[in-house]
């Protein structure tokens, strides 16, 4: 690159030549960079505000969209946890009903048992009976 030269007008630079640009070496290692116009379309208010409104319906319609989705993610919840809970109750009711009927097997058992108590003593009793008449018929 050629390095641009040109006269100043003060007189402390007269007839003097400064150079406006580095020479080459010094350019060595350092990149260059172009600037340039970028042609931007400009947009009417009327096209703006159209835009816009088109944006806001589109997030609205979004919004409803997630607002439906999450509506029936929580429907389905809902009735998860309501089976759960019909089943946990189900269950409960039949642990229940082996629990009632171990319970009610074991009364069964402790009737027989006091009744099969209830005729040794009985027994107990008439043998005490049989044998305090033998002694006292033994004894007269």
């Amino acid at each position: 690159m050629a390095s641009s030269i040109m006269s100043m007008s003060s007189p402390s630079f007269a007839k003097k030549a400064v150079s406006l640009s580095p020479t080459t070496p010094q350019f060595m290692g350092i990149k260059r960079v172009s600037m340039r116009k970028i042609n931007v379309k400009s947009v009417s208010s009327d096209d703006m505000k159209e835009n816009t409104i088109k944006g806001v319906e589109n997030v609205k319609e979004g919004a409803k969209e997630a607002a439906q989705s999450a509506s029936e993610n929580t429907k389905n919840i809902i009735e998860s946890v309501a089976n759960a809970a019909q089943d946990a109750s189900t269950r409960a009711k039949d642990d229940a009903g082996v629990v009632s009927d171990k319970a009610n097997e074991g009364a069964a058992k402790a009737v027989e048992t006091a009744e099969s108590i209830g005729s040794k003593a009985g027994e107990s009793v008439k043998g005490a009976w049989d044998a305090a008449k033998n002694a006292v018929a033994g004894k007269e």
